[in-house]
């Protein structure tokens, strides 16, 4: 199976659509939605590489806003 083969050869970080590129740029014409489909029947699975970007980071230093509320004074009832 030739997707196997290009999983493999990448060392496992080629996901659906690059994949799909690869397989387009041998001359075969492959849904990408087919695919997806037999590399979920295969379990093969691309890795994510990049890193997740933190857009706000927390101010240790900081002086904190007051006590939490606890869960019987959010109800309101007692």
């Amino acid at each position: 199976m030739e997707i196997r083969e290009i999983h493999t050869e990448h060392k496992g970080t080629y996901g659906v659509r690059r994949i799909n590129a690869e397989l387009r740029g041998f001359g075969h014409t492959v849904n990408r939605k087919r695919v997806e489909c037999l590399m979920r029947i295969n379990r093969l699975e691309g890795r994510h590489l990049r890193r997740r970007k933190r857009s706000t980071v927390p101010d240790r230093l900081a002086p904190r806003a007051g006590p939490r509320p606890t869960r019987l004074s959010c109800r309101g009832v007692e």
